[in-house]
């Protein structure tokens, strides 16, 4: 749930700027050549309702938001712990595993990683730091100051190669 709020206006969406819609389209896919336009329609269309929807649904608000924080801060505890002994990787192999991909993926957006869509989406469509509002931009410098976080920007570094050039949409 926590992950979902940090793509709704409960933490993420920084309002001061000029369009917060314009930055949930584009995280959504919007400017991905490889979707129909439309799709895009669509999704612009429908996106006030998606919204409203995605709240009530997921139930999500401030305080569940706040809940999910905490909870992914004590997962983020329990892999420091594990990364202690100074382990390369968290089942203790010398070679990635799924544990260790998942725990990448499940924790990048919380550290808003550049690599985080292998280069499969366009600049437009990442979420960038200047659309969360300063406490999300706070905890997501925490959360990549952790032994965690550091292992999280490694595996990004060291095993996310971009496979697609994001500029070419005939690729898609």
């Amino acid at each position: 749930d926590f992950f979902i709020s940090r793509y709704t206006d409960v933490l993420v969406v920084n309002k001061s700027r000029m369009n917060p819609t314009e930055d949930y389209l584009s995280f959504w896919g919007y400017y991905q050549p490889s979707i129909p336009y439309w799709q895009r329609i669509l999704l612009k269309a429908s996106m006030p309702v998606l919204l409203v929807f995605m709240k009530k649904a997921l139930k999500l608000n401030p305080k569940r938001a706040s809940e999910r924080l905490v909870l992914a801060k004590e997962v983020f505890s329990k892999v420091d712990a594990l990364l202690k002994d100074g382990r390369k990787y968290l089942m203790e192999t010398d070679h990635p595993t799924f544990v260790d991909i998942t725990f990448a993926a499940l924790a990048a957006p919380l550290l808003t990683l550049d690599k985080y869509t292998g280069g499969r989406a366009r600049k437009e469509s990442s979420l960038k730091r200047e659309m969360m509002t300063e406490q999300a931009q706070k905890e997501s410098d925490l959360f990549r100051d952790r032994p965690c976080g550091k292992f999280v920007l490694r595996m990004y570094e060291d095993h996310r190669q971009i496979r697609v050039p994001p500029s070419s949409p005939e690729s898609f």
